[in-house]
């Protein structure tokens, strides 16, 4: 038997396998991982009158990344104490790509997030200062 025969062939099919794997169906837009950085955010809240109107803090998780199903939480006060929001980021298909957004997902009153477990950014003059 001609081991070397079986040899370039068990190559060719090796490569051609690798080519079929890797160039076949190449849609790098589905493929990119997809988010909302902070600075995203704090720029939607702060250009929104309605979300802004009272917002005193956004509290992110240490380890956020700003993709699908990860939350932030956004803190306000008022005459009855604080309120606290919670965000979730959303994906929604949009055309041929799917784009994120985040949305209201809980309220809770009387609750005030602890600012040393997150990274805190409280709003003063319209700007958000790191805490």
């Amino acid at each position: 038997m001609n081991y070397r025969r079986i040899l370039y062939i068990a190559f060719i099919v090796f490569i051609a396998f690798f080519f079929f794997r890797n160039l076949g169906n190449n849609n790098t837009i589905d493929k990119q991982i997809q988010s909302i950085p902070r600075a995203s955010v704090m720029d939607l809240i702060l250009d929104d009158p309605e979300l802004n109107k009272d917002t005193k803090t956004i509290y992110f998780p240490l380890d956020y990344k700003g993709t699908a199903g990860e939350v932030f939480y956004v803190s306000t006060e008022n005459d009855d104490g604080p309120i606290t929001y919670k965000y979730r980021i959303e994906e929604i298909e949009a055309a041929a790509v799917n784009e994120l957004e985040f949305e209201l997902d809980q309220t809770w009153e009387g609750i005030k997030i602890p600012a040393d477990k997150f990274d805190a950014f409280c709003l003063e003059d319209g700007q958000w200062v790191e805490m």
